[in-house]
């Protein structure tokens, strides 16, 4: 017996010795540190839900992988009182994937559904400041806002007046680092996904998160910024003037 307590004694002095030696070198106290992190993952995990991120996207094709889709449509489909879009020009959804025709058919089928879209202003004057920082011409950046906003007028130019009751397209001209979905913002299921606009980064290495849990701090956060920015920027639909058909 005693024996055994000797020994139970030597390994943990051996194995304190052992770290005691690393933390005496970079090296060793990198590693340490790594260590220290990896134990804590489960629990910031835990944390993260609870704030209520419930997922992060350190690239737009990490997102495609894990969401299994390239179309936004599939995030918004699920929506049955709300649907709110922040973007700059919505081009490649509109223009590629029909985004405008999908969302018809979603005010079509459900009665209730609200869609709020907000586009920069392309006679903006910060449109050259937002076309450099997203690595793109100012004209470049203008032609794809109208190209968007000359589908989404003569679709909505179809719609019933119940319809056109329900749709909303707003410009705003102020500068926005995120683009955000929103999804039954009130809804115990609701849903947002922020994707955040990096300097000159290109569109597929962009990061994004994803909230959900209503009541939750980041939910939260962003639900307010959301209607924040809904009320400083909604008006009855609006399109430019001088918009071509």
């Amino acid at each position: 017996m005693k024996g055994d307590v000797i020994a139970l004694i030597s390994t943990i002095t051996s194995i304190a010795g052992f770290f005691l030696g690393l933390a005496t070198t970079r090296w060793g106290r990198n590693l340490i540190a790594d260590i220290s992190r990896s134990l804590a993952y489960p629990f910031l995990g835990v944390r993260l839900i609870r704030m209520g991120i419930y997922d992060f996207f350190d690239s737009r094709l990490t997102l495609v992988r894990r969401k299994k889709t390239t179309h936004i449509i599939e995030y918004l489909r699920p929506a049955t009182s709300e649907i709110g879009i922040i973007a700059l020009s919505l081009n490649y959804s509109i223009i590629h994937q029909n985004l405008h025709e999908e969302l018809r058919k979603l005010l079509k089928t459900k009665p209730k559904l609200q869609i709020y879209i907000f586009l920069l202003d392309p006679d903006s004057s910060i449109v050259e400041s937002v076309a450099t920082a997203s690595a793109r011409s100012p004209q470049e950046l203008r032609e794809y806002i109208y190209q968007s906003l000359s589908r989404l007028k003569r679709m909505a130019a179809t719609f019933s007046e119940d319809e056109k009751q329900r749709f909303h397209v707003c410009l705003y001209d102020t500068y926005v680092a995120n683009s955000i979905l929103v999804v039954d913002p009130y809804h115990k299921r609701g849903r947002i996904l922020v994707e955040n606009y990096l300097y000159k980064v290109p569109i597929q290495a962009r990061y994004s998160f994803e909230c959900r849990r209503p009541n939750s701090p980041m939910f939260e956060k962003v639900r307010i910024a959301y209607e924040r920015f809904k009320e400083d920027y909604f008006n009855e639909t609006c399109f430019p003037k001088d918009l071509p058909e």
